[in-house]
């Protein structure tokens, strides 16, 4: 009786197991596709299967077991059964060491590269709606430091990784797009969604291939490739309105000027006067300001086959910045086709071609033309029209800049055409031969028209138009050789031996067009008289020979050694070849059988480089070469006098270089980071030293002469943390923290017993004596003197004096530079099921900018000019305790105007929704994505200025960047 209640029991059970048995169904994505061959198991056994061409799958579970999916390159995530019998997934993209990085001439595992390399985030290009690429890179990338240099709509930002590298100006890094390298400035031509990625490259074991371009660094952007499966069509939208960040400035209005020059002169104006202007004020940013409009239409179709790929795209950007007249309109196109030929070859090409026109007010910055500083220099008592709608010109700079925002113009339209044509040829299993032909292409045509009656256009002759022309085009062309050797298992050697050559050239021509027949028709031929033209040429070629070796012993030993061979035309025919190199180890500590135990670390990896490496920006073209100039000589043009001089051994900087990393992941993945220290000294410093007039030919004007210089060093010593947390992750919610620090000790360093200097290239600034470059070299303000207003001033031995003195008193502020020593970024980022909330924040630590525009807004010799509230607490009486001295004590340029322009801005905010895979396929979508988008929405400083982020040593009137809040959707088909 007992064995048979015991085998019904076995029996019930079975069943009942039998029972709980379902069939589970679903497909599994990513953001633009189905997956195919994703690993679908049941968590604790060996049941499972794949997701086929399609991303579907189909698995037996209990409603108590979990399944896990995986996928190299993404996130594994795990779904428990419980009711479901559907379960869809879109796996995100992982930053993997087995993740693919562009280093230099070919792709490396990450866990293979022994050098310092960071990927910026594929989905901040998708997802951040910009005018510009280089917008992006701020508080994303670690170790590089990106400002924006105004808030026109596409400016450039000015950008240096690890450090100023180089007293003259050349560190910024070299940019290479699909194999070309492309010159920066020009990214508003491109339109940033049609990256994968965007690759940067730090250190020598990184960059040294690249020989005498590789020491500022590399940015490698790569296109977007189709991925296997069908055909996807993908509609991107956005729309967007702007409106100016908030100035941490306040103005008088009109009662508080015309009272402040009552307390400068009294009497100035009557109480009735006072009494007129006490509920009417203009404020002269609504005038020039506005808010504004922007719009984006995206369109491409990619896919891929066993035989081709491609991805093609079209896109239409339209920004109004939020100064009156200052807008960017880009169309752009892309074609990126490659395929197998033969078994043995494929081939393919890349080509993007960008139509952009720009409309600017002005060139911004301390000019009375600028409608940017009229908007905080025109009285408040003043009125912008007349009664009957014309422009008042009736303003303190004899002229109102809505001159130029209504009726002058300066239209700048660009077309640039980046295209590449490239092969591979596989010889043998182990040997191929790649190669890259490609160009560069731009033309820039810039016309700016003062019209007879303005302001401008009477300083000349009734009209002026001055029409530019510049095309510029740069051929690469680049071959290589490489050949994997495979020993065993434990032995792997990739070689490769190439060469890469380049040739630039520029031509502009220009012409200046005044007195006008008909001063509306902006046309040269017939309608006005050519009073000058001017043109130019320039020629450069660089060549480069190259060789690299990538050993890697049993999956746990890496080794990287470079060597480059580099020549280029702007040097002496007798200096111009060079040789560069470079060396780096790894080891991936956590392979060995020592850290078994260690189930807490999932990964670790040391590595350690060295370097040297060239940098030619500073010196210029013909760095190497005698030039010549025409000049005039009793009012004609056409005498020849030189202009350089050549020291037949001026040649690169150098720079060397030292990088010590360390990769980790632990916790399950769920803490991610990198820790680097580095130090890099650049040596033979690019000069141009003045030459006196008198060596000229005509005794006028004088010339410099090229040359380098061992009396100096410029050293980069820092260190460099990024950090990516998982808080919380289950089935339905994540949220995640991450950041990016980097610290930069910047030094330029005595050599050969000489002494520091004041720089020969920035104002009030220090050279040498291990003062960072930028530190400033200024007076010091003491206050106001409480008997007699009077400003006060510390001499050089730190006596207070009344004297300003800017040759004897000035003394260097260590620690105090125009250089942020401390920047970076950090996130958080919450996902619940299909809505995803993500906040990016960028931050730049102590740096000393000059405020140019309290210059003006703070000083009594400027009182003609609207001024800062702060100027109602100037001293009037003995005894006044302030800060602004007395009427005709006028500001000067000491510490009072030097303030430390710290900030913490929030760049992105995103809100998103995606649409359940299940609900798009049923009404015949792949996809949908609906978004809302805050761009500069908060800024946190102490900085009284219009715009802490801009990188001014002088900061006066710059164009500050906008508020952005945009509307977004994302359709696939």
């Amino acid at each position: 009786m007992r064995v048979k209640i015991i085998l019904c029991m076995m029996l019930f059970i079975t069943a009942s197991g039998f029972a709980q048995k379902k069939t589970i169904s679903g497909t599994v994505t990513d953001d633009s596709e189905p997956l195919v061959g994703v690993t679908v198991i049941i968590k604790g056994t060996t049941i499972g299967t794949e997701t086929d061409f399609d991303g579907k799958y189909t698995i037996q579970a209990s409603s108590d077991q979990t399944l896990v999916f995986s996928y190299l390159g993404y996130k594994t995530e795990e779904r428990l059964v419980g009711n479901l019998t559907k379960i869809d997934l879109k796996m995100v993209e992982e930053q993997t060491l087995l993740q693919e990085i562009v280093v230099a001439f070919r792709k490396q595992k990450k866990e293979a590269v022994t050098g310092a390399t960071t990927k910026i985030d594929k989905q901040i290009l998708e997802r951040v709606p910009v005018a510009s690429l280089d917008q992006l890179f701020q508080g994303n990338s670690l170790g590089l430091n990106a400002t924006s240099t105004n808030g026109n709509p596409g400016a450039r930002s000015e950008i240096y990784i690890r450090g100023i590298n180089s007293p003259t100006g050349g560190s910024e890094p070299i940019y290479i797009l699909d194999g070309v390298r492309i010159t920066a400035g020009d990214f508003r031509a491109l339109n940033a969604t049609d990256f994968e990625s965007v690759d940067v490259l730090k250190d020598p074991s990184s960059t040294a291939l690249y020989g005498a371009r590789g020491a500022n660094g590399v940015i490698l952007i790569t296109s977007k490739k189709g991925k296997k499966g069908d055909g996807v069509l993908e509609y991107d939208y956005s729309t967007g309105v702007s409106s100016l960040t908030d100035p941490n400035i306040d103005m008088m209005n009109a009662l508080q000027y015309r009272q402040f020059r009552n307390i400068l002169a009294p009497g100035t104006f009557t109480q009735a006067q006072l009494d007129e202007v006490a509920n009417q004020s203009t404020n002269w940013r609504d005038v020039f300001f506005r808010n504004s409009m922007s719009q984006r239409h995206q369109l491409s179709f990619s896919g891929a086959s066993d035989k081709i790929n491609y991805y093609l795209s079209a896109s239409y950007f339209n920004q109004e910045g939020t100064l009156e007249r200052s807008d960017l309109e880009r169309s752009s196109f892309r074609v990126n086709l490659s395929g197998d030929v033969k078994e043995w070859l494929n081939v393919g090409t890349n080509i993007s071609i960008g139509f952009t026109q720009e409309d600017v007010a002005d060139d911004f910055g301390v000019n009375t033309n600028s409608p940017v500083t009229q908007a905080f220099l025109n009285r408040p008592d003043s009125e912008p029209f007349n009664a009957d709608g014309t422009i008042n010109g009736n303003q303190v700079f004899g002229f109102n800049a809505l001159e130029q925002t209504r009726i002058n113009s300066d239209v700048r339209e660009q077309t640039k055409l980046v295209g590449n044509i490239f092969g591979t040829a596989k010889i043998t299993d182990n040997f191929s031969l790649k190669s890259n032909a490609g160009i560069d292409f731009r033309e820039f045509d810039r016309k700016r028209f003062f019209r007879p009656g303005t302001n401008l256009g009477d300083q000349q002759n009734n009209g002026q138009l001055l029409f530019t022309n510049t095309r510029t085009y740069t051929i690469n062309i680049n071959n290589q050789l490489d050949y994997n050797w495979r020993i065993n298992d434990d032995h792997k050697l990739d070689f490769i031996l190439g060469m890469s050559f380049e040739r630039f050239r520029n031509r502009t021509a220009g012409v200046d067009v005044q007195n006008f027949l008909f001063p509306d028709l902006d046309v040269i031929d017939g309608n006005a008289n050519v009073v000058n033209a001017n043109g130019l040429e320039d020629n450069a070629t660089f060549i480069n020979y190259f060789f690299n070796t990538d050993y890697n012993l049993k999956g746990k030993y890496f080794f990287t050694g470079s060597v480059s061979y580099s020549a280029d035309s702007d040097f002496n025919v007798n200096n111009r070849f060079d040789w560069f190199y470079s060396a780096g180890v790894s080891w991936v500590l956590s392979k060995e059988d020592f850290m078994e135990d260690a189930s807490w670390l999932n990964y670790a990896k040391v590595r350690a480089s060295y370097g040297l490496t060239g940098n030619n920006q500073s010196s210029g073209l013909y760095a190497g070469l005698n030039t010549l100039t025409t000049t005039q000589y009793n009012g004609n043009t056409g005498l020849i006098s030189p202009f350089t001089f050549n020291d037949p051994s001026v040649s690169w900087e150098k720079v060397a270089g030292i990088n010590l990393g360390v990769d980790f992941e632990m916790f399950d993945k769920r803490l991610k980071g990198t820790i680097e220290g580095y130090r890099k000294a650049t040596t033979e410093l690019a000069f141009q030293e003045p030459i006196a007039p008198s060596t000229t030919i005509t005794g006028g004007g004088g010339g410099v002469l090229n040359t380098n210089t061992t009396d100096y060093e410029v050293t980069n010593t820092g260190i460099e943390i990024q950090l990516t947390g998982d808080v919380v992750r289950t089935n339905d919610f994540l949220f995640q923290l991450g950041g990016n620090f980097s610290y930069n000790k910047n030094k330029v360093n005595n050599r050969n017993g000489v002494t520091g200097i004041s720089d020969p290239n920035l104002g009030s600034a220090w050279f040498g004596d291990g003062e960072a470059y930028g530190t400033w070299y200024i007076v010091r303000f003491a206050g106001v003197n409480p008997a007699n207003g009077d400003a006060l001033y510390y001499d050089a031995n730190g006596n207070i004096t009344n004297v300003y003195d800017v040759d004897n008193n000035s003394v260097i502020l260590s620690g105090k530079s125009q250089y942020a020593p401390i920047n970076g970024g950090f996130f958080t980022y919450f996902k619940y099921k299909d809505f995803e909330l993500d906040a990016r924040f960028s931050y730049q630590y102590d740096k000393y900018v000059s405020n140019n525009t309290r210059f003006f807004i703070e000083n009594t010799n400027f009182s003609g000019f609207n001024q800062s509230v702060d100027m109602l607490n100037i001293w009037q009486q003995p005894g006044d305790i302030t800060n602004v001295p007395r009427a005709g004590q006028g500001s000067q340029f000491d510490t009072r105007l030097l303030e430390n322009a710290s900030f913490m801005r929030l760049k992105t905010l995103t809100l998103s929704y995606n649409l359940p895979n299940t609900v798009a396929k049923k009404i015949g979508l792949g996809g949908l994505r609906m978004y809302v988008q805050g761009q500069n929405l908060l800024t946190f400083t102490k900085y009284k200025g219009l715009d802490p982020e801009l990188n001014q040593r002088f900061d006066g009137f710059s164009y500050p960047l906008a508020k952005i809040y945009m509307l977004g959707l994302n359709v696939k088909l």
